[in-house]
This record gives structure tokens, sequence and C-alpha cells, in this order.
């Protein structure tokens, strides 16, 4: 590696695609999410995704979602 590598390695920030959203909230690694960026379109790719969780999957509640989504909206408003 080079040094302007090793320099600018401290100060890089991620872009995450929803995909990735997810599988660090499904490790309960929300700390990462916070060290990067995404884009407004994942607001709704998010959105898609936990609807399939609810109806097609069964695998989190109604309530649930509830709070998933309420947390995500305040995030999005907030950046």
């Amino acid at each position: 590696m080079d040094q302007s590598h090793k320099r600018r390695q401290g100060t890089e920030m991620n872009l995450f695609v929803p995909s990735a959203m997810i599988n660090l909230c499904g490790d309960k690694r929300i700390d990462k999410l916070l060290e990067g960026w995404t884009l407004d379109l994942a607001f709704y790719e998010l959105g898609n995704a936990i609807w399939k969780q609810v109806h097609a999957h069964k695998t989190i509640t109604t309530r649930e979602v509830n709070t998933v989504l309420n947390l995500l909206i305040e995030t999005f408003r907030e950046s």
C-alpha cells in the first residue's frame, strides 16, 4: 500500500446499499451504519425489504415493523 492510501484509510466512509444495511441490523452491528452513507432511494428499498419480512417471510411482527420504520424515518429526516 502506498503512503497516500494509508493516510486516507482513517477518514474514508462507507456507502451502504440496503442489503448491507439489513445484514448489519440483523447482525446487531448498527454502529457500523454510523460510519457511512446511503442513497435516498435506500429508504424505499428498506421499506420493501421490511414489508417482505412481515408478509412473505413472517419473521417479524407488525409491532416490530412500526418500531423499525419509525427509527428509519427519524434517521432519514436527520440526514
